[in-house]
């Protein structure tokens, strides 16, 4: 008798753990974007690792010093120099890719896609 009691509580944990799981996988996809930060005359971080068609934000937050984003392989398009906003990029390929401010020459960055 007591096996028969525990086949419906198992099925029922079994039927309430799917939603979570399903949860938990969504949660698991939204990390998928990364955010560089244009902050104090810096990239921060200066280095992320994405898989192959993620996406990195990349966001303006140095009050009125004008920031861009340009990569030296010429991959996208540069962005405008600006001071605040956000432009976000989806990369696409497998590689390495280097990035830099052009009104600053010592902000760099790397995004290294596998």
């Amino acid at each position: 008798m007591t096996s028969r009691r525990l086949i419906p509580i198992a099925a029922l944990a079994a039927i309430t753990m799917t939603p979570l799981a399903a949860a938990t996988t969504g949660v698991a996809g939204a990390a998928s974007t990364k955010t560089v930060t244009l902050q104090n005359i810096r990239f921060t971080p200066s280095s992320v690792t994405i898989h192959k068609g993620a996406k990195v934000r990349f966001v303006w937050k140095d009050g009125s010093i004008g920031h861009d984003v340009r990569f030296r392989s010429g991959a996208f398009k540069a962005s405008r120099i600006q001071s605040k906003g956000s432009e976000t990029l989806t990369f696409r390929r497998k590689g390495t890719f280097r990035f830099f401010c052009s009104v600053h020459s010592n902000m760099k960055g790397t995004v290294k896609v596998r």
